[in-house]
C-alpha cells in the first residue's frame, strides 16, 4: 500500500524534533529561567522548605527538593502527560498546602499550563522525579524523544513506601551548567 492509499484517519500523530522546544520555549533553553520555574512548582505545591545542590562540574547532579504535596502516580500521569495542562481548571487557582502545614492566607499559584515540568530539559534529555504523598513514593524517569509519536516519555522506575510528602527533581548537567553564583541570582529574584 504506497502513502495515497492510507486512509488519513490511520496516520498517527508525530512530533517533530523541535516541538517541545518550541512549546516550551526559553524554560528548556535558558537555565535562569529553568531554575526559577522549578523553584515556582514547589511554591505552588505548598513548600514551606525548597533545597537546591547545584553542582561545581558538568556531569555531576542537580537535585531541587521540596517538603509540598507531592503527588499520586495517578496525579504524576495526569499533569506530566497533559499537554497545555490547565492547572486553575485541575487544581484550582490558588496553592494548595500540605494537610499537616497551615499556609498563609490563600496565595494564588504561579503555574497556568503545565510548561514548567519541561524545565529540567535545559540540563539533560533525562531527568527523575520523586514524589510522595499518602505513605506512597513513585520514583518517575522523565525522557527527551527529539520526536516521533511523544516529545518525551515518562516511565514508573519504582514504587515505594515513605511518610511525609514532597518532591524530589534530579538530573545530570549535559548542558546549560550556570555558576553557583548565577544560580543563586538568578532564583534569588
Amino acid at each position: 500500500m504506497n502513502d495515497a492509499q492510507i486512509p488519513l484517519l490511520d496516520v498517527p500523530f508525530s512530533f517533530g524534533p523541535k516541538f517541545l522546544q518550541d512549546h516550551a520555549g526559553h524554560i528548556m533553553t535558558d537555565p535562569r529561567i529553568a531554575l526559577v520555574e522549578l523553584v515556582a512548582n514547589s511554591y505552588d505545591a505548598g513548600a514551606s522548605l525548597v533545597k537546591l545542590s547545584w553542582p561545581d562540574a558538568a556531569g555531576e547532579t542537580f537535585e531541587i527538593s521540596d517538603n509540598g504535596t507531592g503527588m499520586t502516580a495517578s496525579e504524576f500521569r495526569k499533569r506530566w502527560k497533559t499537554f497545555s495542562y490547565n492547572r486553575p481548571e485541575e487544581q484550582g487557582i490558588y496553592v494548595e498546602y500540605p494537610p499537616d502545614k497551615k499556609g498563609p492566607a490563600k496565595r494564588e499559584a504561579f503555574g497556568q499550563n503545565g510548561k514548567g515540568r519541561f524545565a529540567p530539559f535545559c540540563f539533560a534529555d533525562v531527568y527523575e522525579v520523586e514524589t510522595w504523598k499518602d505513605g506512597t513514593s513513585n520514583l518517575m524517569r522523565v525522557t527527551l524523544t527529539h520526536g516521533g509519536i511523544e516529545p518525551f516519555h515518562s516511565e514508573l522506575i519504582s514504587e515505594s513506601k515513605k511518610v511525609g510528602h514532597g518532591t524530589t527533581v534530579r538530573a545530570a548537567i549535559e548542558r546549560n551548567r550556570i555558576s553557583s553564583y548565577a544560580v543563586a541570582e538568578g532564583v534569588g529574584s
